[in-house]
């Protein structure tokens, strides 16, 4: 019998926020006016700002270069509606 390992990633509230940065399309409309000359795996502009909120408001008071750390356990993919992963290992300096 195999065996499988839960895997829980916790999200808080950020679920409602990021729904709302969403449904007020903050990144689109952010995206719409400085537009990502690449659109690889780099997050764009409103993506990026949209970390920024959803840090700002589960780090209170903590330094930016804790982002990974802030990150480590959220479920980025349902969060942002992509695989993001390497937000958890970004260095904002």
């Amino acid at each position: 019998m195999l065996q499988q390992k839960a895997v829980i990633k916790n999200m808080d509230h950020l679920g409602l926020i990021a729904g709302m940065i969403d449904e007020l399309k903050i990144a689109e409309t952010i995206d719409d006016e400085i537009p990502s000359s690449s659109k690889s795996k780099n997050l764009s502009y409103g993506e990026a700002t949209k970390a920024m909120i959803l840090n700002g408001l589960g780090y209170v008071n903590k330094q930016l270069y804790l982002t990974p750390l802030f990150f480590k356990d959220k479920p980025l993919k349902r969060l942002f509606g992509r695989d993001v992963s390497f937000l958890k290992k970004i260095v904002f300096c």
